[in-house]
């Protein structure tokens, strides 16, 4: 039974190893925010001026498009007519030979 309790040894060591670690880190984080300034992080105040009167102005005066007119179509100029060419004879006709008597 004592072969089973050496295994948790190096697990207990880890997380002591790691608690003590993070003990530290907590530890210089805390002493690096005492060492702030609370006033100095401060952004300076601004003026402020609240305004009571506000008097209404005429809005521009509205200025009308021009009317909308559509562009002349495009001018295509007529194609000539086509004309047909003469046929080949086809690649793959037989050749007939006159020869043969």
């Amino acid at each position: 039974m004592a072969g089973r309790l050496k295994p948790a040894r190096p697990a207990v060591v880890l997380v002591v190893a790691v608690m003590l670690v993070h003990w530290l880190v907590v530890r210089h984080v805390a002493q690096g925010m005492r060492d702030l300034d609370p006033a100095a992080a401060m952004p300076a105040r601004i003026d402020v001026a609240f305004v009571r009167d506000l008097e209404p102005v005429a809005p521009p005066p509205v200025v009308e498009a021009a009317p909308f007119a559509e562009p002349p179509a495009p001018v295509v100029p007529p194609r000539p007519p086509r004309q047909a060419s003469p046929a080949k004879p086809a690649a793959s006709a037989p050749e007939v030979s006159l020869a043969a008597s």
